[in-house]
């Protein structure tokens, strides 16, 4: 049923549900019915919007508990209450108007009824009365006299403060009243002041406002609050915190058999930086209340189309995200998402209708213009427009309008969805402003370990376990804490291109902040910059699977597919792709029934993604590679990451089988290019090649996110078999501490030298592991042991933790990046703060009209040396340009792409004043030199290729809401003769809601590179950037010459006039030789009109394609 409603079936006796202040509203009862819907047809009496409408649930007062929303309701629950549930806000007046009114009511009823306070003053009683006369006077527009003469106090006040008042007592309180109540100003336009003045009053004396406790069968109590997350109450007013909401990746319900046919249940709640909380009680009732207050604070704060338990999850929403529409978004937000999407004809939208619960909103888009929609909800379930064809779902209704035979009503067929994105801003509901002391933020993450010589076998012990083309693997020993442990050790291969060299610092550099128990352990640094890592003795899953084909049950394989989507949903949720996902790569620690899987390291696959598509590494990974992934220097997304998990469930499903084993890499292709996919393995059952296809669906913004796999695939465990996830492997699994809390495990108890300790065991069981190691570099894949030739790539290095959402929120403004931090030792967030003593300086590279940029090293660990480009402000103009330096090191140090240059920190001079930025260096200079000394030697395939890096770099930046604003080949860096990286971040900084940055300031600017608009108005978007563009690709194709316009007699258009010029059509002539469909891009870029630019998405898949 698509959205569940409860018109119709009039015939049964109606349900009568409790109103603060008004009648009860009378619902009619079918066998459908449910506390979602009664709450929505609350809502819409109260005319609550239906964003709002999510702070309020259904209470039973006979029973005394909450009911989740998937709730049915039955005929026997005679006391239903509307109440508001959720406090996402201390601030009152942030509130819509009908939630403060409903609001006041509800909380005005409990006080009178004594359920607030146990001990509450006269005086504070009195000033609540003096406020609800004056409320009452204004509404009724008459005198407060006249209220007052009328008011019973026996009604009037809680009757723990009446009961306590003499009949002299009272008639002295009535004056008392009269007299406060001349001195409050009335105004007749503002009807909600004196409920608001209230609340705030009741808010400030009643402590508990906004939390929700409950008690487990210990008898412990914990406290529930938007603002402080869960709390364990440990005495009187003393708390301890246990995790945020944020923190929380799902939520489920286990039955426990407790002896003597009797059961208990257990919510147990899976975390993502400690290990899973869990809740005993004495029903199932008990347990669906808890898991429904912490869905219901999940989807306010954090995400509103992620329920944390299939189990209580709203239908309504269950139904939005199976079918990938929107929540209850504006009509302007639909269109800005329509825009941001595509242009094409028939691309639409479809949302939860704000104000309607009976009805979706779908937004079309037909020759430039929004077409709005109406799709009704009839009584039966079924969904269509207005006099149109009915359909039991909106799967239905899409697939009949997509079909142009069918859409006379509409101007052509449907044809490109909009789905909705997860943590969509505009229906997070937080605001704690008024709240002075929130949680601090959490410690920052511990810097790489780095293992002395002296701490680390010695390498002729050393046992390879194989090599790829670039790498290789070793089982080695090391020294920790005087203790000696197995390790794999990998390492860069002599020879290797510089490329590899970087590419394998980068990844390490990454790699060090990762904490996830399914994720290889990286343990540190050894000599000669060599990668530490835990060792498998298992090896690789896919193999391991093959081998235990004959033993393995259902539940095992189920393991390890849970523990690998943990190990994906962990960096998902830090923005960061591993591009490098298959049964290959993830490696077995412990066999069943006590099966430990952790994914491999991914290194390299960044590189491998950008290789052409005919390269053989990347014909190998063909099955495992999303379809818009197949194309020279493909860029590993999210997205494709789900994709390649759908195929390793497949391969986990299969016991090891190879996907499109009898299939070249090119009939794989075609084969996904057309829609097929995988069939169902043998033995798999439905709800699992279910998820599989959700992660091959053809769309890539419709693929499920991580999180949501994740909690539907440990539905499934529990699902399958509570009795051994409860007390089997797989719960001890769920148990140990996040991260590492088995470390010591792998740490010889023994005391011995390292030279006197073999370094490799000799057992069977290993020998087999290496060999197992060894044959799948045979078949040119990455090593399992910890994925040789694997990848990595950051997209954002974002956090998931509360505070950082706190802190988006609360009056602090998300694109502020001038903003520094007051302590002078953390003068930048998140950014490494490199002592003077650890860089050293040597020849000048080259300098601008700021700064100087200079070669220098870097001492990251004793005898580990890094080289680096440093740049310095010119010291005549470190005044006036210190802000726009700071800023550049703020927006660069957030960016994190292979084709931008990397920020390692930045130094403070104890000296001076001076402040300098420490980046990655780049041998080979910048893209304009570069090409004036190639004069002839670089063929177009290598421009093209230039061009698409500058593009996919450009658009990861418009992601990030930044524009350049110096965009120009002398800040663009050669890393190889096939990579390059974007630089010099100067003038760079972040768009707004308008999604333009208008200059304020009367800086330099470089004329000749700008649009128009950015010359005559100072209006900086992603399309200035575009024309920008336009301009760097006249150079590439000039070989780096310096762009002059000119008048057609041949003299220089100057800058002064060149605005002018520009909209008078003036262009830069086409460079000799240059391929007309290049001269065509620079064009485009260069419309006047910046609407009508090409975005850098569609111009560097057209680079892409003249690539092949």
């Amino acid at each position: 049923m698509e959205m569940n409603h409860i018109n119709g079936h009039t015939t049964h006796v109606p349900m009568t549900i409790l109103i603060y202040g008004q009648q009860p509203l009378s619902v009619p009862w079918n066998h459908r019915l449910t506390a979602e819907m009664v709450c929505g047809t609350a809502a819409q009496h109260l005319e609550i919007s239906c964003l709002s409408s999510q702070l309020f649930a259904l209470h039973d007062e006979e029973q005394e508990y909450w009911l989740q929303p998937a709730s049915r309701i039955t005929r026997n629950m005679k006391r239903l209450r509307y109440r508001m549930r959720f406090h996402t806000s201390t601030n009152v007046n942030s509130l819509e108007p009908n939630v403060v009114k409903y609001m006041f009511e509800q909380y005005k009823s409990l006080y009178l009824e004594d359920k607030l306070f146990e001990n509450l003053k006269l005086t504070e009683a009195l000033g609540l009365l003096v406020l609800d006369i004056a409320r009452e006077a204004q509404e009724e527009n008459v005198t407060v006299s006249k209220v007052c003469r009328r008011v019973n106090f026996s009604k009037a006040l809680p009757k723990s403060v009446e009961s306590q008042l003499s009949f002299w007592e009272k008639r002295n309180l009535r004056r008392k009243v009269k007299k406060h109540l001349k001195s409050l100003v009335f105004d007749s336009r503002e009807n909600l002041t004196f409920k608001i003045m209230y609340m705030i009053s009741l808010i400030e004396e009643y402590k508990e406002f906004g939390t929700e406790s409950f008690e487990t069968k210990s008898r412990d109590t914990f406290v529930v609050s938007a603002a402080r997350g869960i709390e364990k109450k440990t005495g009187i007013d003393k708390y301890e915190t246990l995790f945020n909401f944020e923190d929380i990746i799902d939520c489920n319900i286990i039955c426990l058999d407790i002896g003597d046919g009797e059961v208990a249940y257990q919510v147990l709640v899976s975390r993502r930086t400690a290990k899973p909380q869990t809740f005993d009680v004495s029903t199932r009732q008990k347990a669906e209340e808890i898991v429904s207050l912490l869905d219901g604070y999940y989807r306010l704060i954090v995400d509103f189309y992620h329920y944390i338990c299939q189990d209580c999850a709203p239908p309504s929403l269950v139904t939005l995200v199976k079918n990938r529409c929107h929540g209850p978004i504006s009509l302007t937000k639909a269109k800005q998402k329509i825009e941001v999407t595509s242009h094409q004809n028939g691309t639409y939208l479809i949302r939860k209708n704000p104000e309607d619960f009976m009805s979706y909103c779908l937004t079309v888009l037909f020759n430039g213009q929004f077409r709005n929609f109406k799709i009704l909800i009839a009584p039966d379930g079924h969904v269509g427009l207005q006099d149109q064809p009915k359909f039991p779902s909106l799967r239905l209704f899409i697939d009949h309008y997509r079909n142009a035979d069918n859409c006379w009503c509409f101007d052509g067929p449907l044809r490109r969805q909009v789905p909705y994105q997860p943590k969509e801003e505009c229906l997070r509901m937080l605001d704690f402003s008024s709240i002075p002391n929130l949680p601090t933020p959490p410690e920052p993450e511990p810097a790489i370990e780095w293992f002395k010589t002296t701490d680390m076998s010695d390498r002729a012990t050393w046992r390879l376990l194989g090599e790829g083309d670039y790498t290789a693997v070793y089982v080695g020993m090391v020294k920790k804490r005087q203790k000696k442990m197995q390790v794999a050790i990998k390492c860069p291969k002599k020879g290797a291109p510089n490329i590899i060299q970087e590419k394998f610092s980068q990844g390490v550099d990454c790699m060090a902040t990762w904490k996830c128990p399914c994720i290889v352990s990286f343990l540190g640094i050894g000599a000669s910059y060599t990668l530490i890592m835990e060792f498998a003795p298992y090896g690789s899953l896919e193999k391991y699977l093959r081998d235990v084909r004959a033993k393995i049950k259902l539940v095992d394989q189920i393991f390890a597919a849970v523990q690998l989507i943990d190990a994906l949903e962990y960096l998902e949720s830090r923005r960061i792709v591993h591009g490098n996902v298959c049964a290959h790569n993830v490696l077995v620690f412990k066999s069943i029934p006590r099966i430990r899987v952790k994914l491999g390291d991914p290194m390299l696959g960044v590189y491998y993604h950008s290789l052409a598509t005919n390269h053989d590494i990347k014909q190998k990974r063909a099955a495992w590679t999303a379809p818009e992934l197949h194309q020279t220097n493909s860029e590993p997304t999210l997205e494709g990451d789900k994709w390649s998990y759908g195929i390793t469930l497949w391969e986990i499903m299969s016991c090891g089988e190879k996907p499109c084993a009898n299939f070249t890499p090119q009939e794989i292709i075609q084969y996904y290019a057309e829609g097929r996919r995988l069939p169902r393995p043998p033995n798999c059952v439905e709800v699992i090649y279910s998820i599989m296809e959700s992660c091959w669906l053809q769309n890539p913004a419709s693929r499920h996110s991580c999180k949501s796999i994740l909690r539907d695939m440990n539905s499934i465990l529990h699902s399958s078999n509570q009795d051994v996830v409860a007390s089997g492997p797989y719960y001890s699994y769920l148990m140990e501490e996040r991260p590492d809390d088995d470390e010591e495990d792998r740490i010889s108890e023994d005391n011995e030298s390292l030279e006197d300790f073999p370094a490799v065991s000799t057992t069977e069981e290993q020998d087999n592991s290496v060999n197992a190691q060894q044959d799948s570099l045979n078949n040119g894949m990455t090593l399992p042991v910890t994925g040789a030739e694997g990848g990595l790539s950051m997209v954002q290095p974002e956090g998931p933790n509360f505070w950082e959402a706190l802190k988006e929120n609360v009056g602090e403004p998300e694109l502020d990046i001038d903003t520094l931090n007051a302590d002078k030792g953390m003068k930048f967030i998140c950014i490494e703060n490199i002592p003077e003593g650890k860089l050293t300086f040597h020849k000048q590279l080259g300098q601008g009209h700021f700064g100087c940029v200079f070669k220098g090293v870097l001492e990251q660990a004793q005898g580990c040396f890094r080289d680096v480009a440093v740049k310095i402000l010119k010291k005549e103009r470190a005044k006036e340009e210190e802000a726009s330096f700071e800023q550049e090191i703020l927006q660069l140090s957030r960016c994190s792409h292979k084709n931008i240059v990397k920020v390692f920190g930045y130094c403070e001079s104890s000296t001076s004043s001076s402040l300098k930025l420490v980046m990655e260096f780049v041998a080979m200079g910048s893209l304009d030199r570069y090409m004036d000394r190639k004069y002839g030697e670089i063929t177009h395939p290598t421009m093209f290729l230039f061009g698409q890096q500058i593009c996919q770099g450009m658009a990861y930046l418009g992601e990030q809401r930044m524009v350049h604003r110096d965009l120009a080949a002398r800040n663009i860096l050669v890393s190889s003769d096939t990579e390059i990286k974007i630089s010099d971040f100067g003038l760079a900084r972040a768009f707004g809601e308008k999604d333009y940055y208008r200059r304020k300031d009367n800086s330099v600017l470089p004329v000749k590179w700008h649009a128009p608009e950015s010359i005559d108005h100072g209006k900086c978007t992603t399309a200035s950037d575009v024309w920008s563009f336009g301009v760097v690709l006249w150079e590439i194709f000039s070989y780096g010459k310096v762009p002059y316009y000119r008048y057609p007699d041949g003299r220089e258009i100057t800058s002064s006039l060149l605005g002018d010029e520009l909209r008078n059509g003036a262009r830069l002539e086409a460079p000799a030789n240059c391929p007309r469909i290049i001269i065509e891009m620079m064009n485009d870029c260069w419309t006047y009109e910046f609407v009508n630019r090409p975005t850098f998405k569609e111009l560097g898949n057209k680079l892409g394609n003249l690539i092949e």
